[in-house]
């Protein structure tokens, strides 16, 4: 058994992570809130604002960290990041794999 992230997680931190194993190896899961695309940017603002405010409180950060969850806000724009960077990368993988949907 191993986490498949870059860190071990506090909520078992005896489980090592497989990047200790396999240099390199990183696989994270995240979980986002979206809106239909022509979602008014003061609305998705305030959704991006009023999300990282309960995920800053502190009980709601122990109560996700006591089901091994680490919780982090972030903004519209980091999310577009990752998900442009998280396509890219499993898009090569895929490719170089030679996997084709059917």
């Amino acid at each position: 058994m191993a986490a498949t992230g870059t860190k071990r997680n506090p909520a078992a931190p005896e489980v090592p992570t497989i990047g200790e194993t396999v240099p390199g190896y990183e696989v994270v899961s995240s979980q986002a809130l979206f809106a239909p695309a022509k979602t008014p940017p003061d609305v998705v603002g305030k959704i991006s604002v009023d999300t990282n405010t309960v995920l800053a409180d502190p009980a709601i950060k122990t109560k996700l960290a006591e089901t091994g969850y680490v919780a982090r806000g972030s903004s519209p724009d980091e999310l577009e990041n990752l998900l442009k960077a998280d396509i890219a990368k499993w898009s090569a993988l895929a490719k170089s794999a030679n996997l084709k949907i059917d």
